[in-house]
């Protein structure tokens, strides 16, 4: 299983519009699947210290748990991971002068499903 990634604006982690179809999405998995659990792995773009994409990734993991919880999904369902600058997925790294499109591709959560202590994640995709 497998569920669609969701992106953030710069510096920020609040829930964009275009994320909440995604995270119903996935509401919806969890309350199919009550033995279902989750971890939200959060990330950022660069533009930044190593502590501030922390501390930034953090909150957007926080966020979407948050989300989760306030409709209706049990906390100790869910964990968040967050890697900050860590773990790009394209070559913009420090230094590297990028597009606005290539920094958004960064700054995104994921989505870890497991079921059973067993990662589920990409046997089929939602």
């Amino acid at each position: 299983m497998q569920v669609e990634n969701i992106y953030y604006d710069l510096d920020k982690y609040n829930i964009r519009p275009d994320a909440v179809p995604h995270l119903e999405k996935l509401i919806s998995l969890l309350k199919q699947y009550p033995e279902l659990k989750v971890i939200a792995a959060s990330h950022t773009d660069t533009r930044a210290s190593v502590e501030y994409n922390i501390r930034l990734s953090s909150n957007r993991s926080l966020a979407v748990i948050n989300y989760l919880v306030s409709h209706g999904i049990d906390r100790s369902r869910l964990s968040r991971e967050y890697y900050g600058k860590r773990k790009l997925v394209n070559d913009c790294k420090d230094g590297v002068n990028c597009t606005e499109e290539q920094q958004q591709a960064n700054r995104f959560t994921e989505f870890y499903l497991f079921l059973d202590g067993k990662n589920i994640t990409m046997d089929c995709k939602l």
